[in-house]
């Protein structure tokens, strides 16, 4: 009998957080990161004769809105990493968009509070590592949000940074259970709020 479901729902949100967590527990930062800009909005073909590349690292700072940076990098994968699939881990706070062998391969945005739902910040490197291997990737970066949307800055202080850059294993078990739980969490707050179930129903009356 569970007589304390408020203290239930929050424990079972805490384990999901934890778990969710675990999903990418092993990486490694992504020191051989090099960018190009601003620019405006140009092709692959035309970020490719960009020459004027520096060392890019976390902590700094982009703008202006609306403009446009590429980024090169390249990462060794562990060896220890063989077998097991590599994600990217990126946050930017903008809009970007993952090109691997002159593919666009995936979107990634990263919108703070207003709509976390939306955020995604990691994208596949490698379905299977060898262990060893060597990857390198492009990363094209808007200084906007979601669809066009930004926020202005404030004294000067741009809103779009390079808080992370990772490689990172990716676990589908510790996956799979995080959104098992999530959206157990979320279906009983809806449930509550549209009167389909009470604190009775975690009180097993």
């Amino acid at each position: 009998m569970q007589r304390h479901p408020d203290y239930t729902r929050q424990r079972v949100a805490q384990l999901a957080d934890r778990i969710g967590e675990r999903i990418w527990a092993t990486n490694q930062p992504i020191t051989d990161l090099s960018v190009a800009g601003p620019v405006g909005r140009i092709s692959f073909d035309e970020a490719q004769k960009l020459n004027k590349f520096r060392r890019a690292k976390l902590g700094d700072q982009f703008g202006p809105l609306w403009s446009t940076f590429w980024f090169r990098a390249k990462a060794k994968v562990p060896k220890e990493w063989a077998g097991k699939r590599v994600d990217l881990q990126w946050a930017s706070h903008s809009e970007a968009t993952l090109w691997i062998d002159g593919r666009s391969v995936q979107g990634l945005n990263q919108e703070v509070a207003q709509r976390p739902a939306y955020a995604r910040t990691d994208a596949i490197l490698l379905e299977r590592a060898r262990g060893g291997e060597t990857i390198e990737f492009q990363i094209e970066m808007a200084c906007n949000r979601l669809f066009g949307r930004a926020e202005l800055p404030v004294k000067n202080i741009s809103p779009f940074v390079l808080d992370r850059c990772d490689i990172a294993v990716f676990d589908p078990l510790a996956w799979e259970m995080y959104h098992d739980l999530r959206t157990l969490v979320d279906l009983e707050a809806e449930l509550s709020k549209e009167g389909g179930t009470s604190d009775k129903t975690w009180a097993g009356e």
